[in-house]
């Protein structure tokens, strides 16, 4: 069930923020306004973005946690690396290459930064060191509040007939090979040797 909630709200996330991006996008291609309204436009849309970014990549990572603790599974916690990695890289890269190439043609003053795609790669490799530690940390948690046998409730601690067939197939296999008798020493030793 909460698998399905961290999907669904993923894939709601992804087209929000998928949205916001192309209106953002589209602001810069816009006609009939001055260049000044069009960049005051675009940062209107770029803001909505970014702060929409922060808070459900912050709203993913928590319910990524809760999956974590819940089922000892780390892959919502990487999905979420990858949904902030992905559109930080769209928002810095793209967007921010886009709308610097439009003030320059247009001749307005430049603000920020002139190389939003290295920050956006740095802010990509301190999300990937966050989630790293944070799955370490819960993991680690999880374990001493527990202990390391402890299972989550979703999986089975029944015996699986199969695996305990294979078990004794390879219980027989080890006391066969016991049994062969010691193999014979070389056999050229006895012949007379020329």
């Amino acid at each position: 069930m909460l698998s399905k909630l961290y999907f669904l709200l993923f894939v709601a996330a992804t087209i929000v923020m998928s949205i916001l991006a192309f209106t953002a996008h589209r602001q810069l291609q816009s006609v009939g306004f001055s260049p000044a309204q069009i960049a005051d436009n675009f940062r209107y849309w770029d803001n909505i973005g970014w702060q929409f970014l922060w808070l459900s990549s912050l709203g993913l990572l928590v319910l990524a946690n809760i999956l974590l603790w819940k089922t000892r599974k780390s892959w919502a916690l990487w999905t979420t690396l990858l949904y902030f990695a992905g559109f930080i890289l769209i928002q810095m890269w793209l967007l921010g290459n886009l709308f610097s190439d439009y003030q320059n043609q247009n001749r307005l003053a430049q603000e920020g930064s002139s190389v939003p795609g290295l920050i956006g790669a740095a802010l990509c490799i301190v999300a990937a060191i966050i989630v790293f530690f944070d799955q370490f940390l819960v993991s680690r948690l999880q374990e001493k509040m527990y202990g390391s046998k402890a299972l989550p409730e979703n999986i089975s601690t029944e015996k699986n007939p199969a695996r305990e067939e294979n078990a004794l197939n390879e219980k027989d296999v080890s006391e066969e090979e016991e049994e062969l008798p010691p193999a014979k020493a070389d056999v050229t030793k006895g012949r007379g040797e020329t």
